[in-house]
């Protein structure tokens, strides 16, 4: 038996039709804005309820603010994170709603966790790398605060392409 070369397709990958991947592709794309109305709408929500959890007061322009910001911080997120995440569940046919939804919550913080992780890289570089250096994540609230709407948010978000791009898929069928 001669050795499968990187170019050589792998027999027993999954077979899926040009709509399946079509469907998988418009759930990817519809991540980031998805995000983003997520955004806004949570935002609207804490400040039509009184329970504002940002720094400055809320607001319509502070939610779009916020709402668009997060759009944007979803779209490097979403290539570099879920496109890969899902395609390795999908190649390790461990894709379900359950795998998804794990998967979501831990790629939701990744943006948080990259920011935490440049402002030490940061501060150590500088050689200014105080033990209050969480005050500048407004400290032990706002990475609370980061973790929860990161789970929140990439769960949700799963779910959505679950419903949108994955269910009754090929993908399942095979799994």
């Amino acid at each position: 038996m001669e050795p499968r070369s990187a170019t050589t397709p792998d027999m027993n990958a999954p077979r899926v039709s040009g709509g399946t991947v079509f469907r998988l592709l418009v759930g990817f794309a519809m991540l980031p804005p998805a995000a983003g109305v997520l955004m806004f709408l949570t935002c609207l929500a804490l400040w039509r309820l009184g329970l504002w959890i940002f720094e400055g007061t809320g607001g319509w322009d502070a939610a779009l603010s916020l709402g668009i910001a997060i759009a944007i911080v979803a779209v490097p997120t979403t290539i570099v994170a879920a496109v890969p995440a899902v395609l390795w569940l999908i190649r390790g046919r461990q894709l379900s709603l359950g795998t998804l939804i794990l998967v979501g919550g831990l790629v939701g913080n990744l943006p948080f966790v990259v920011i935490l992780g440049t402002i030490v890289a940061v501060q150590y570089a500088r050689g200014t790398l105080a033990w209050d250096v969480g005050r500048l994540w407004f400290g032990w609230y706002g990475a609370a605060r980061a973790i929860v709407l990161g789970v929140s948010f990439g769960i949700t978000l799963a779910a959505l392409l679950w419903f949108v791009a994955i269910r009754r898929s090929e993908f399942i069928a095979q799994a």
